[in-house]
């Protein structure tokens, strides 16, 4: 999907701190298209792609029925794209490795120093994570495995009252790439982390050439 981020309303800006894209996304896709939003998706400058059960005429004629009238030549469908879903093929994910435990969330290498009381090496602890996300989700994803940390993401999260109150955090980022063996349906279908409603998590994934 197209989308002009200079024609999305007032409304539906965030202002607070750094712009989180993320949850502007979120608030136009559900504003839009409710139930038939993609979820996981990922953010690629001027275009929102993101896993659907919905067919491409469904998802048409959704846009077509429920876009309200400040929205109007925001976003546009540019048409379907078919996600690789071969047995064995290259993959790429963005995902934000949180857990959450007694109510608390952080990064699981925060939890994984707090549990050791030592500094463990990062890039390992996210891979072990990683590798726990896949298994659940039913793949083998060890091969050529990089991990690249991203750094740290300011995100808003806004409670839906009378007075739109929100709050401002940070989220590490962590970009996984390599090769998969098995069934990928789940994880694209799911996505891998948290925060996969706003712009995080989306397995993409295509054949080795």
């Amino acid at each position: 999907m197209k989308v002009n981020w200079a024609k999305v309303p007032k409304r539906l800006r965030i202002s607070a701190g750094e712009n989180d894209r993320g949850y502007a996304a979120h608030l136009l896709l559900k504003t839009v298209l409710e139930d038939y939003a993609p979820q996981p998706f990922k953010i690629l400058e001027d275009e929102i792609i993101g896993y659907s059960e919905y067919s491409e005429e469904e998802t048409k004629d959704a846009l077509y029925v429920r876009t309200p009238g400040d929205l109007s030549g925001v976003i546009e469908h540019r048409g379907a794209i078919q996600a690789f879903a071969g047995a064995t093929g290259n993959f790429m994910v963005d995902a934000v490795p949180l857990k959450r435990s007694k109510g608390i969330e952080k990064d699981v290498y925060l939890w994984a120093e707090e549990k050791r009381g030592v500094k463990p090496d990062r890039l390992e602890i996210y891979k072990e994570w990683f590798l726990e996300q896949c298994v659940k989700a039913g793949i083998v994803a060890g091969i050529d495995l990089r991990v690249e940390y991203l750094g740290l993401r300011q995100i808003y999260r806004c409670k839906h009252d009378s007075v739109r109150t929100g709050t401002i955090s940070k989220i590490p980022l962590v970009r996984f790439t390599g090769i998969y063996a098995g069934e990928p349906a789940e994880a694209i279908r799911r996505g891998i982390g948290r925060h996969r409603a706003f712009g995080y998590g989306l397995f993409l994934t295509r054949g080795i050439k």
